[in-house]
């Protein structure tokens, strides 16, 4: 089966991790591009069309302190709580599709603005329900794990790793190449060592 189909969650997070890229080099080479704006337009492609196609029910059990000692990046929770993975997704994927988010700045620094996204009890949504906030810079790398490691972890056709997420996909994609020719390495594989 391929995946490199935009209408397919992973062809779909693929595409938006190249635009994502594309715009962080032009921001580099001087560009008049919002680099944390894509920052948040990219959660949809990489954090809520995965979960909504349940690409991610094998990791929703995950601590989020236990990432964290993996080198994933810490959301700090202002209301309410998320323990694992899969809470904090689904808050997440609630408050970006209502748009719940806030910018502690205008500038375009990554390092300069933190990014705070609310979820709204139903079905009124004026009780706040939970709350959390992220640097820009810590998104970026938190959604680019998630696809990356994350996402991959229980499916079919990737292979049991420990709670560190280190890529799974090598055996995948030698598979698919195969079928599908070089296109299907850059556009599923993202750079998983064959």
């Amino acid at each position: 089966m391929k995946y490199a189909s935009r209408g397919h969650a992973l062809g779909f997070a693929n595409r938006t991790r190249k635009n994502l890229e594309h715009i962080e080099t032009a921001f580099a080479n001087g560009a008049d591009v919002h680099v944390i704006t894509q920052f948040v337009n990219s959660l949809l492609g990489l954090i809520v069309f995965p979960w909504e196609k349940h690409f991610v029910d094998s990791i929703q059990t995950k601590r989020l302190v236990d990432l964290q000692k993996h080198g994933w990046p810490e959301w700090t929770v202002t209301h309410g709580s998320s323990e694992t993975l899969g809470e904090l997704i689904k808050n997440l994927r609630h408050s970006v599709a209502h748009g719940n988010i806030r910018f502690s700045s205008e500038s375009r620094n990554s390092d300069e603005v933190d990014i705070e996204v609310e979820n709204y009890q139903p079905p009124q949504y004026k009780q706040l329900k939970w709350s959390a906030k992220i640097s820009a810079k810590h998104l970026r790398e938190f959604c680019l794990r998630f696809i990356n490691q994350g996402m991959f972890r229980g499916t079919n056709y990737a292979e049991k790793v420990d709670s560190g997420f280190e890529p799974v996909l090598p055996g995948f994609c030698r598979e698919n190449a195969q079928e599908s020719g070089s296109d299907f390495l850059e556009t599923t594989c993202l750079g998983a060592a064959l």
